[in-house]
């Protein structure tokens, strides 16, 4: 009984996990190979839109893309100038979706503060938040122009809206997740679900005998 109860436990937490990752669809954008354009208006990459708006461009991660020295990590990035300007993510074709990470910098030194995010989400509720930028910009120099922020709580979204505060900033590698629920369920969650499973199943098993 003991071994049957684990096999079933065991194949239940598979199951529901398979279930979980085919609901969604990670994927990072990076801007590369999109050519250097300015005020670009929209774009495709991996099934995402991103749209501009005021000054906007996508650079290229050498030094000497802009005087002085723009942000700087060997890769291409978007960026805006000036405050007016913001980049606005979607799902082409519609859908939800989530932020889990990104890549953000001031375009160049101190320009900004802080890097917000404005969101609506599919139940038309709107949430923002920002992350203060730690002010270190030196083009091709030997430090990282850019940090790595992890968002919590951006999921089910329709639409995404990054903004400079105050200036211009850059951002790269951005990491989401596309699918209906645009979430991948906990680990603790699968685990507690396959144990309700499995007792179920075991039960149905004992009474019949």
């Amino acid at each position: 009984m003991k071994n049957h109860f684990f096999t079933r436990f065991m194949w239940t937490i598979t199951i529901l996990g398979f279930i979980g990752a085919c609901q969604t669809s990670a994927v990072t954008l990076n801007f590369n190979g999109l050519a250097t354009l300015t005020n670009f208006g929209s774009l495709t990459e991996q099934g995402f839109t991103f749209t501009g708006n005021g000054t906007h461009f996508v650079l290229p991660g050498g030094s000497n893309a802009c005087s002085p020295d723009c942000a700087f990590n060997g890769t291409d990035y978007l960026a805006t100038n000036g405050s007016s300007g913001s980049l606005t993510f979607t799902l082409a074709g519609g859908g939800v979706f989530s932020l889990t990470q990104f890549d953000g910098a001031e375009l160049r030194a101190g320009n900004i503060n802080s890097i917000q995010l404005d969101a609506t989400l599919s139940n038309s509720t709107n949430i923002s938040t920002s992350f203060n930028v730690d002010g270190i910009n030196d083009g091709g120099g030997a430090l990282a122009d850019f940090e790595t922020f992890t968002v919590n709580g951006f999921t089910n979204l329709t639409s995404l809206t990054f903004r400079g505060i105050s200036g211009a900033f850059a951002i790269d590698n951005v990491n989401l997740l596309s699918g209906e629920s645009a979430s991948v369920p906990e680990p603790t969650s699968l685990a507690f679900l396959a144990f309700a499973f499995a007792c179920l199943g075991s039960k149905k098993i004992f009474l019949k005998s």
